[in-house]
C-alpha cells in the first residue's frame, strides 16, 4: 500500500493541474472588455451608397442570444434583403455576422462602439462612404 500512494498522489496531483489549465485556456470571445462593457444589444441602422440604386438603408439587430437580424433597403432599385445568423466577437475587438448562404457575400464585420456599429471591410479596415450604424433608442 505505501508503494501505490505516492504513485496516487502524483496522479491527482496531475489530474488536477490538467484540470486548472484547461480552463485558463478557455477563453470564451464573450468576456471581450465591448461585450461586457457596452449595451451592445439592440437595432442599429445607417446608410451605405449604392451603385444601382439612390442609397442602401440598413438595419442590424443584434440580441442577446447572439444571433443577429439584418436588412437592407434599397431606395430606388432592387428588393430588400434580410438576413439572420449568429455573430461573434473576435479577439481583435470586432464583431462579425456570420452569414450561412454567402451567394456572393461576405460576412458583415463591425467595429463597435458606444451605440454605434462602424462597418469595416474585410482586412479590418473602415469602409471609406458608409456612415456608422446607430443605435435606435430603444425606450419607445
Amino acid at each position: 500500500m505505501k508503494k501505490i500512494l505516492p504513485f496516487i498522489l502524483i496522479a491527482l496531483t496531475l489530474i488536477s493541474c490538467t484540470s486548472t489549465q484547461n480552463n485558463e485556456a478557455k477563453t470564451d470571445t464573450d468576456e471581450h472588455p465591448a461585450f461586457e462593457a457596452l449595451e451592445w444589444e439592440g437595432t442599429y441602422t445607417g446608410t451605405e451608397p449604392c451603385k444601382d440604386c439612390d442609397l442602401v438603408r440598413t438595419s442590424v439587430t443584434l440580441k442577446g442570444d447572439k444571433t443577429y437580424e439584418l436588412r437592407k433597403d434599397y431606395v430606388g432599385g432592387k428588393s430588400p434583403m434580410n438576413l439572420a445568423g449568429d455573430f461573434d466577437w473576435s479577439e481583435a475587438g470586432t464583431l462579425r455576422l456570420y452569414v450561412e448562404n454567402k451567394d456572393k457575400l461576405d460576412d458583415f464585420i463591425f467595429r463597435i462602439a458606444e451605440g454605434l456599429l462602424i462597418p469595416l471591410d474585410k482586412n479590418g479596415n473602415i469602409i471609406e462612404g458608409y456612415s456608422m450604424l446607430k443605435k435606435l433608442d430603444n425606450k419607445d
